[in-house]
């Protein structure tokens, strides 16, 4: 039917994940991530007082990459 709304079924999925680094490897990971993002909070803040253009701004989005990328890595061990 047309302009009827259908409500939709949640559906779960179960994923196993096996860990294939060690505490140290997560400890690792952990802080790359958090280094990272306050690497990149401080170029941020630097450009802002700086008064660089928003496109420079844009420059430091790899960097939070790094750091979400080694963020999640550590939280879900792999």
């Amino acid at each position: 039917m047309v302009g009827v709304a259908r409500r939709a079924t949640p559906t779960t999925f179960w994923v196993m994940s096996i860990p294939n680094i060690g505490p140290q490897g997560i400890r690792t990971r952990r802080r790359l991530g958090v280094a990272a993002f306050a690497a990149g909070a401080a170029l941020v803040a630097g450009l802002v007082l700086a008064g660089a253009a928003p496109p420079w701004r844009l420059a430091v989005f790899p960097v939070f990459w790094l750091g979400a990328l080694g963020w999640f890595q550590a939280r879900e061990k792999t």
